[in-house]
């Protein structure tokens, strides 16, 4: 590869050469330092690899395996908790978090009057940057039972949150537009459950944001306000409301008025944690595939609300790019050309930066 660099009056000294991370400026270096002396006039090259990458050759494994490799897909599934050890040489991690979905609420009394269908649980995706030697835990939530908010997703280092998706709120007994809130709003805020129908309506819980819980849904009778992060669980709902879903802040319960109105409890809200963060973070319901889904309705009155199902997580260990090789750079008449071999080992190399410095 080659680089030109014109318009500086540039006298041969040294240079030196080195493969960092963007986030040296953080204090977070990734990658070590490969110097090679060349001019006096300082010339600081810097490698940055998007840590969202894809392995060119990717292999598969489960969370049993607590000791995946580089490259890997680890994938999570099942409710509970698994640690999980960090690779030598891996530098960051790409996640996908999925909370559990919530459930759905029953039928009641008549063959018209149909359940609410339970939120779907919260995805996030993000690229994070990983400490040396350090484990990670991770939480699979369970989806909820029938009118139950789904429970949160998360991987931890230690005792810091990196990623949390948020659950699917439950969904309304004898409403079916009495639905659960979806997990995975903007910037992670959980949505709210669907109201009620009828004179008064009642309000569907608040989504969780931020830590804390969603408020309960208004009515003749008002659900419970969600907890707040981390020991707080999604709201209660109200008679025949729906339970709000657990998360980052569980979302708030759906209320009742009388029974003609019912509503749907709030999902949980989600995290991404910026210290960590390399690229911004995608919340998103869970709204594809079998893991955190809401949980059906019941179809009639003789009918109880299918259980969401439980969330999942996919985690990828990837390492950076090695430095530069075979360096060489020419001065000329007010210009400096340069040109370096690229790395063809970890992550493939997306973006070059340079920097000048005045000589010492």
């Amino acid at each position: 590869m080659a680089f030109s660099l014109v318009g500086a009056t540039i006298t041969p000294h040294t240079f030196e050469v080195s493969a960092s991370h963007l986030l040296d400026t953080q204090n977070q270096s990734m990658f070590s330092s490969r110097r090679l002396w060349v001019f006096t006039a300082v010339l600081l090259l810097i490698l940055a690899a998007a840590m969202s990458s894809s392995p060119r050759a990717q292999a598969s494994t489960t969370c049993t395996d607590n000791s995946p490799d580089i490259g890997e897909l680890v994938t999570c599934t099942g409710a509970g908790t698994t640690t999980i050890n960090i690779p030598d040489g891996a530098s960051g991690v790409s996640i996908t978090a999925i909370g559990g979905g919530g459930g759905g609420g029953s039928g009641v009394n008549s063959p018209t009057r149909k359940g609410g269908d339970g939120g779907d649980g919260a995805r996030v995706d993000g690229s994070f940057i990983l400490p040396d030697g350090a484990t990670l835990t991770a939480d699979i939530g369970d989806g909820g039972p029938s009118k139950t908010g789904g429970g949160l997703t998360r991987l931890r280092i230690g005792d810091t949150d990196l990623v949390i998706a948020g659950g699917g709120g439950g969904g309304a007994v004898g409403n079916e537009l009495g639905v659960g809130g979806d997990g995975g709003g903007d910037n992670g805020v959980g949505g709210d459950g669907g109201d009620g129908v009828g004179t008064p309506t009642s309000t569907g819980g608040a989504g969780g944001a931020n830590g804390f819980g969603g408020d309960g849904g208004t009515g003749n009778n008002v659900g419970q306000q969600g907890g707040n992060y981390p020991n707080g669980n999604g709201g209660a709902g109200s008679s025949s409301g729906g339970d709000g879903g657990a998360g980052y802040g569980g979302g708030g319960g759906g209320a009742s008025s009388g029974n003609q109105s019912v509503a749907g409890g709030g999902a949980g809200g989600s995290f991404a944690n910026p210290s960590f963060l390399l690229e911004t973070a995608s919340f998103a319901p869970a709204s594809t595939g079998q893991h955190g889904r809401g949980g059906v309705g019941g179809a009639d009155g003789f009918s109880s609300g299918d259980s969401g199902t439980a969330g999942s997580m996919t985690i990828t260990f990837v390492k950076g790019p090695n430095p530069p090789a075979s360096v060489s750079a020419t001065a000329g008449d007010e210009e400096l050309s340069f040109t370096w071999t690229a790395p063809t080992e970890g992550l493939p190399v997306t973006k070059y930066q340079y920097r000048i410095d005045d000589a010492a």
